[in-house]
Parts: structure tokens; sequence; C-alpha cells
């Protein structure tokens, strides 16, 4: 449960701070109760989310130096996708230990531990680091810069941009890919996906129409 630990030569003692716990106790409740997918990912997104407001509010300027960090970690390891993923985890566990409350700290501990198996399948499959690396830059800014709402609402649009890109269909999520995050032309998406540059286009007006509906309310918010 990670509430005692113990020191060679020293003996057995209660840990300071927050315990760090496992997933053993989430994930037996999980299979118990049937938890879907979906339904952790909503409980991961809303535990982050209040994490960094809460972080933004309380501006401890000593707290924000992990931050930076892993921020600087995840755009050193855009192309090592495992690597990213260990930055990422470690950047919203330092923006829990920012919004000073243990028992928040715990949660996001035992959450982040029992997605981190299942996100190590995902994260290889990921097409959109570099833009997932910029929203944790611009949480990280806004919970600087003491500011609670943007950065409330800069971790929920990377929630959803995160969902709404990942729910689009192979084909489509593709070119959006190639063509807003690595900055390829009509031609070189062509070239990559293998159709006509008509196709792609249709593709990426399709996409972008999809993504723009399911996004709107977040970005006028924004």
């Amino acid at each position: 449960m990670g509430v005692v630990e113990s020191r060679q030569g020293a003996g057995t003692f209660i840990t300071t701070g927050p315990p760090r716990l496992g997933a053993g106790p989430l994930s037996f409740l999980a299979a118990l109760h049937g938890f879907t997918r979906e339904q952790i990912f909503e409980a991961r997104k809303v535990l982050e989310v209040g994490a960094a407001g809460l972080a933004a509010e309380r501006g401890l300027a000593g707290l924000l130096a992990p931050m930076a960090e892993e921020v600087t970690g995840m755009f050193a390891n855009l192309t090592e996708p495992q690597i990213f993923l260990i930055h990422d985890v470690r950047f919203h566990r330092a923006v829990a230990a920012a919004a000073a409350n243990p028992v928040l700290s715990s949660i996001v501990e035992m959450v982040s531990s029992l997605v981190y198996e299942q996100r190590r399948v995902t994260v290889e499959r990921a097409l959109d680091l570099k833009e997932s690396a910029e929203m944790h830059r611009r949480i990280y800014q806004a919970i600087r810069d003491h500011d609670p709402e943007r950065a409330a609402i800069s971790g929920e649009l990377q929630a959803r941009v995160r969902a709404a890109i990942g729910e689009l269909p192979h084909k489509l999520r593709l070119v959006v890919v190639l063509r807003d995050l690595h900055g390829l032309s009509y031609e070189e998406i062509a070239q990559v996906v293998g159709c006509p540059i008509g196709t792609v286009r249709s593709r990426l007006h399709y996409a972008t129409h999809r993504l723009e509906t399911v996004l709107r309310p977040y970005v006028e918010v924004a």
C-alpha cells in the first residue's frame, strides 16, 4: 500500500507524504464492477483537470521545476514513445503534488498505475506526441502563471483532442496527423498513404469537420 517503508539497518517507518498506491485495489474494483475503458479514461480526465486547476490556484513556486523537467523530457523523446509516456505520467504526478492535496495525489497515483500498462500499448500507435507535448507545456504555463481557469481548460482540451483524434477511423486520423502535426503537403501525404491527392483532401475535409464538431464547445471556451 506504500504506507510504510523499510530502511536497511534502521527499521520500518511511516512514509512521508501521500502513500504511493499501486493499482491493485482499483484493479480489483474494476474487475468486480466491470469498469469500462471509457469510464476509467473519464475518471482520469477529471482528476488531471482538477489537479491542474488546484495547482494553479495554490501557486507553489517550489513545485514548478519537476513539471518543467517532465515537459522538457517529452520534447526530447518525441521519437521514443515509451520514454515519452514515462514523462507524461510523471508530469501529472508532479501536477497532483503541486495541488497540495495528499488525497488527490494518492488517487492520481492509483489511477495512473492502473492505466499504465494499457497506455504502454496504445502509445506505440500514437502519431501526435508533439501535439501532446505542446498541450502539456500549455498546462504547465497556466499553472506557472497562477491561472486556474486556463490550466483546467488546457487539461480538458488536451484530453478532448487526444480522445477525438483517437476516435477517428485510421485513414482519417493518419492524414490529420501527417498534415497538422507533421506539416506534410498534400502531395507528400498522398505518397505516404498511397492514394490520389483528391482523396487526401476529401479525408482531411471530413476529418476536420468531425473534429470541429466535437471540439467546438471547448475551443470556444478556451
